[in-house]
């Protein structure tokens, strides 16, 4: 049974052994899990605020440039979804 998504928990259960040296003994099964649910979900918003930008009229220079690629690298990537 997968349990429902919860970002918070997501981050805890990332963080918190990171910060904390005594609690480094985490679940490495659930940290991943915890890692890809926050990676789809952050890819989701990037997807939402590149549309956003784009239809804003921005340009693929622009948004690359806010995410560290070129621009024929986020019209690739983006272009197609939108």
């Amino acid at each position: 049974m997968t349990t429902p998504f919860d970002p918070a928990t997501a981050c805890e259960t990332l963080f918190l052994p990171l910060a904390d040296p005594e609690r480094r003994a985490f679940d490495p099964l659930r940290a991943l899990q915890a890692a890809h649910d926050l990676r789809i979900l952050l890819g989701l918003a990037e997807l939402g605020a590149v549309r956003d930008a784009h239809r804003d009229g921005w340009t693929w220079a622009d948004i690359g440039q806010c995410l560290g690629i070129s621009r024929q690298a986020v019209q690739q990537r983006f272009g197609p979804l939108l």
